[in-house]
């Protein structure tokens, strides 16, 4: 069963918002968007608000996220920095899944815990069959 969570209290708004365009490709190059959400409610049931358009092919829309929705403490590091999203391409997926568990072993090597790591695709049509193609030992036990 999904949990829909109107207000995102782990993610910095900044982050979350790019999570949400890449996530939807609502940036592609060729302009059409991978997914989309049913209607105008149902972004507003994820702390979004519609400021304009209707969740329609062709119909421009502008979303906004309130502070409220989004109350993590700090918009910055700790240190004074901006949070930062970082995109990378990679020749192919062998080298991309390569980098994903090399930054993972340094999460893990920093004292970040195995349960809070999350890893995502962005393919969600083709991801399983990359992975398990490229890395057949996924899922067997130790894994």
């Amino acid at each position: 069963m999904d949990v829909i969570l109107h207000k995102c209290y782990r993610n910095p708004r900044q982050v979350l918002l790019t999570a949400f365009a890449l996530g939807l490709g609502i940036y592609n190059e060729n302009g059409k968007v991978v997914q989309r959400l049913e209607n105008n409610q149902h972004w507003e049931s994820l702390g979004f608000t519609v400021e304009s358009g209707n969740s329609k092919v062709g119909d421009e829309m502008i979303i906004s996220r309130s502070k409220e929705n989004s109350p993590l403490l700090f918009e910055d590091l700790p240190d004074g920095n901006q949070i930062q999203v970082q995109v990378e391409s990679f020749e192919n997926v062998m080298m991309e899944c390569n980098t994903v568990v090399e930054l993972i072993i340094q999460d893990l090597d920093n004292e970040l815990l195995p349960q809070d790591i999350n890893v995502i695709s962005l393919d969600d049509r083709h991801s399983k069959r990359l992975i398990y193609y490229n890395f057949p030992d996924v899922g067997k036990k130790g894994y």
